[in-house]
């Protein structure tokens, strides 16, 4: 996956449209797709198949602009190019890969309302802004149902009389640094890495959303209930089967 360029500017699309679109559809072995407003047929974003790398595999990747967000349109176009590249009056192949940089929630949620499953994290995976980051890689073979394999589980915020329950954000790493770090926090979690670092913790929290994701487990921040840091952690976890 190549980096685009920041700014975008109009020279950059049209060299994409030159040395990429128009060869790939030459050749077959790039296939793009524009989505466009039905009525004024304005680009709202894009979708591409790649094919050059091996038989019976491509890897699918997408964008939407801010326009056609929030409409379910990704999602649909996303299954249309999946489906047309199943088919036997297709592409015939027999798999689709898709990868996005980790943290790329929109993206994910895409692939996992069309049944991708997250096969795991790849280290250093693909280019973003000139540096190598860390992706997600899931596959959707032929005869998968393009349908969501898992349960997405939502963190709905619980408050009471003096506390609140909600989603972690990466703004409370530093209170979990400083209490994961506390001899007592340790005494009786011993499996806590040592030392317990900043990066630990947003680890932590990121892996928090992989969870809820993968719908095996709902964790939860506690907070005073006029908000703050996080005071301490609960969570439901090993979800299986509605036990």
């Amino acid at each position: 996956m190549a980096t685009n360029p920041v700014p975008y500017e109009r020279s950059h699309a049209e060299l994409f449209l030159r040395r990429i679109v128009e060869p790939g559809w030459a050749t077959g072995a790039n296939l793009t797709w524009a989505l466009r407003d039905p009525e004024d047929r304005v680009v709202l974003g894009m979708v591409a198949l790649n094919l050059r790398d091996e038989v019976g595999s491509g890897e699918i990747a997408f964008w939407l602009g801010p326009a056609g967000r929030g409409r379910g349109l990704m999602t649909t176009a996303v299954r249309l190019v999946t489906e047309y590249a199943f088919a036997p009056e297709g592409l015939g192949l027999e798999r689709v890969l898709w990868r996005a940089g980790v943290g790329n929630w929109p993206s994910r949620r895409v692939a996992w309302r069309l049944g991708f499953t997250i096969e795991g994290t790849v280290r250093k995976e693909l280019r973003k802004r000139g540096e190598r980051v860390d992706a997600w890689i899931g596959t959707l073979v032929a005869g998968d149902p393009i349908e969501p394999k898992t349960r997405w589980r939502n963190v709905p915020t619980l408050t009471g009389s003096k506390v609140m329950l909600r989603r972690f954000a990466e703004s409370d790493a530093q209170a979990c640094v400083e209490a994961c770090n506390d001899p007592v926090t340790r005494k009786w979690l011993g499996q806590l890495p040592s030392p317990y670092t900043h990066d630990t913790a947003l680890g932590y929290i990121r892996s928090r959303e992989n969870e809820h994701a993968d719908g095996t487990a709902v964790h939860w921040a506690a907070a005073p209930v006029d908000d703050g840091p996080a005071i301490g952690a609960f969570s439901l976890m090993a979800i299986r089967d509605g036990r």
